[in-house]
C-alpha cells in the first residue's frame, strides 16, 4: 500500500491539515488527478437516529406473471427466483406496478386462476389474465420479510373499488392457497402513479390537479372508513427541474394542496429518473460526471417539496420516494446505461443521499425484476449490477446512524438533461451505521480513473478489528448489464492502526466495511 510518512503518525489533525484543495475548475466536466494521500473519514459514534431499511424497497408489476417472478403457467413462482428476491431481501415492495396502476382492478386477480379475469396492459393494450394477483403480491412479501405499499387506481376506478380493496387486505384477509396462514396487512397505500402527467396513449387517465384532489379526497374517506391505520400517500411533483417543465400541468402541487381537504400522511415523489436527456446527448464522460453529482439535483426538490409543504399546507410530512433510477433517455443509444454500472453507482450515491434525510419514509428502486432494463434481476434470475448496490446497503442499514465527516477532493458536475450544474462536490460519499459493537460503511468513490487513498478515524473510541470490506468495482462504467465482469467484487485490505484503519478505494467503486469498535 502507498502511503506518505507513518500511519501512527497521522492524527486527525494531522490527516487534516495534509489534504490540500484538490478540485476541479468550475465548469469542467472531468475529475482531477488523485494524489497519493487525499481523503479522510471522520466518524462520530454518538447515537443518531434509527437507520431506515425501508430504504431498500422495490417495486414489482401485475403483468407478464409479475415480470417473470411467476412460472410460464399457473401462480407458483418460478423456480430459484424468490430465492434471489430474498439474497436481495427487499425492505417494502410497490404493487401493481407504475403506469400499470391507472388501468388495473384488483378483482380480477382474486380465486382459483382459472375463474380469474383479465386487464388491460397499460401500454400494449392486450388482454391478460391476472396471475400475479393481490394473493401473490402478498405471498411474496410474506416469503421476503417484505412491507406492502399498493397504488390504488385513481385514473380509472372508483373509492369503492379500492375501499373494498382495503377490506380484502385489511379485514378479510387473504390466506396463503393450501394454508390456513393469513396473509400480511397492508398498511401503506398510494394514491395513483404520477397524476401529473398525461400519457398520449391513455387520455382516459388524464386529471386536471382540482380532479385530481377532489377524486383524492372522496378515496381517503372511503378507504379510512374500512380501516383508520392506513398510511396514505399523495403523489407531488415539482413544476421544473433544472429550468425545464416536467409537468403538463404547472403548478400542479399549488393547485392540488389548495383544493384538498382530507389529510394524508406522506408525500409520494418520482425525483430522481436522471439525467433524462431532452437535448442532444453529450458524451459518456460528461453523462457520467453527471450522474455522480445528480444527488445534488435530488436534494434541492426534497428541500424545495418541504418547503412548498409548509408554505400551502402548514406543515412537512414524511416523503416516500417510490420509484427512482437512472434514466438517461428513451429511444436513444444510452437507454442501455440505466443498467449499466454507472447507473448502480448512481443508485448507491441516491440511497447515500435518503440515508441522511430523516424524513424519507421509504425508497423504492424500480424496479425489481425484468420490466426492459429497469429491474435488479433479469427475468432469467440473473443478477444487474444495482442488485449487489442494493443488497450492499441493505446489510448496512442496521442499528443507528453514525455521523460522518468527509474530507476528499472534489469535482464538478456539468448541466446534463434534468441535472443542475454544480461545483465542489465531494468525490467521496458515505454513511455510517453502529450497530452494538458493529461499525459499518458504505463509502463511494465516484473518480472513475483514480483511486482514493484513505483514512477511516472514530471521533472517540477505537477501531479494535477489521471484520470485512468489500469494494464493487465499475471497471467498465456504461458496459452491458450482461458483461459480469464490469461490475467486479474485490476484497480490499485495511491497515489498522491506533489513529484508524487506512485503505485505497478503487475507482468508481461502492465499498462497504465493518469494523469491531471498542
Amino acid at each position: 500500500m502507498k502511503r506518505r510518512g507513518s500511519l501512527k503518525a497521522l492524527g486527525i489533525i494531522g490527516l487534516q491539515a495534509m489534504l490540500p484543495p484538490f478540485g476541479v475548475a468550475q465548469g469542467a466536466s472531468s475529475f482531477g488527478a488523485s494524489p497519493p494521500f487525499d481523503t479522510s473519514v471522520i466518524v462520530d459514534l454518538a447515537n443518531g437516529t434509527p437507520a431506515n431499511a425501508r430504504l431498500c424497497g422495490s417495486n414489482v408489476q401485475w403483468v407478464d406473471g409479475g415480470d417473470g417472478l411467476l412460472s410460464t403457467s399457473g401462480t407458483a413462482f418460478a423456480l430459484g427466483i424468490v430465492d434471489k428476491v430474498k439474497q436481495l431481501s427487499p425492505t417494502v415492495i410497490r404493487y401493481p406496478g407504475g403506469s400499470q396502476s391507472d388501468v388495473f382492478h384488483w378483482q380480477a386477480g382474486v380465486g382459483e386462476e382459472a375463474a380469474r379475469a383479465t386487464c388491460e396492459h397499460f401500454h400494449r393494450k392486450d388482454k391478460q389474465i391476472v396471475r400475479f394477483g393481490t394473493g401473490e403480491f402478498l405471498a411474496l412479501c410474506a416469503a421476503t420479510g417484505a412491507e406492502a405499499l399498493i397504488t390504488a387506481n385513481v385514473a380509472t376506478g372508483t373509492p369503492e373499488e379500492a375501499a373494498a380493496w382495503v377490506r380484502l387486505t385489511n379485514v378479510t384477509r387473504l390466506r396463503r392457497p393450501g394454508s390456513s396462514e393469513t396473509l400480511p396487512c397492508v398498511k401503506f397505500w398510494e394514491l395513483g402513479n404520477e397524476p401529473y402527467l398525461k400519457e398520449d396513449m391513455r387520455p382516459e387517465t388524464w386529471m386536471a390537479p382540482e380532479d385530481y384532489a377532489r377524486k383524492a379526497d372522496a378515496f381517503m374517506r372511503a378507504m379510512r372508513k374500512v380501516d383508520p391505520s392506513i398510511q396514505i400517500g399523495l403523489p407531488l411533483r415539482s413544476d421544473t427541474f433544472n429550468g425545464i417543465p416536467v409537468t403538463p400541468h404547472q403548478g400542479f402541487n399549488q393547485r392540488v394542496l389548495a383544493t384538498l381537504r382530507e389529510r394524508f400522511d406522506f408525500v409520494s415523489l418520482h425525483d430522481a429518473y436522471l439525467p433524462f436527456l431532452y437535448d442532444k446527448a453529450p458524451g459518456d464522460d460528461e453523462i457520467y460526471a453527471a450522474l455522480m453529482g445528480a444527488s445534488r439535483t435530488v436534494e434541492l426538490d426534497l428541500e424545495a417539496t418541504r418547503n412548498q409543504l409548509k408554505k400551502i399546507w402548514g406543515r412537512t410530512l414524511p416523503l416516500a420516494i417510490t420509484e427512482y433510477n437512472a434514466l438517461v433517455t428513451l429511444g436513444r443509444r444510452q437507454d442501455g446505461y440505466l443498467s449499466s454500472p454507472a447507473g448502480a453507482l448512481y443508485v448507491a450515491d441516491l440511497l447515500r443521499l435518503f440515508a441522511q434525510q430523516s424524513d424519507v419514509l421509504m425508497a423504492n428502486h424500480w424496479s425489481l425484476i425484468g420490466n426492459w432494463e429497469f429491474g435488479a434481476l433479469t427475468t432469467r434470475g440473473s443478477a444487474r449490477p444495482v442488485f449487489e448496490v442494493l443488497r450492499g446497503f441493505r446489510s448496512v442499514l442496521r442499528g443507528q446512524m453514525a455521523r460522518l465527516v468527509i474530507q476528499s477532493k472534489v469535482f464538478s458536475t456539468p448541466r446534463v438533461g434534468l441535472i443542475q450544474e454544480a461545483s465542489g462536490l465531494s468525490v467521496v460519499t458515505g454513511i455510517a451505521t453502529l450497530e452494538a459493537d458493529r461499525l459499518r460503511l458504505v463509502l463511494i468513490n465516484k473518480d472513475p480513473k483514480a483511486e482514493s487513498q484513505t483514512m477511516i478515524a472514530l471521533q472517540s473510541g477505537h477501531i479494535s478489528a477489521v471484520r470485512d470490506i468489500q469494494s464493487l468495482v465499475a471497471s467498465k462504467p456504461f458496459a452491458s448489464a450482461n458483461d459480469l465482469a464490469s461490475l467486479a467484487r474485490r476484497t480490499v485490505k485495511g491497515e489498522l492502526s491506533s489513529n484508524g484503519c487506512a485503505l485505497l478505494l478503487p475507482p468508481a467503486s461502492m465499498t462497504t466495511l465493518e469494523f469491531a469498535v471498542g
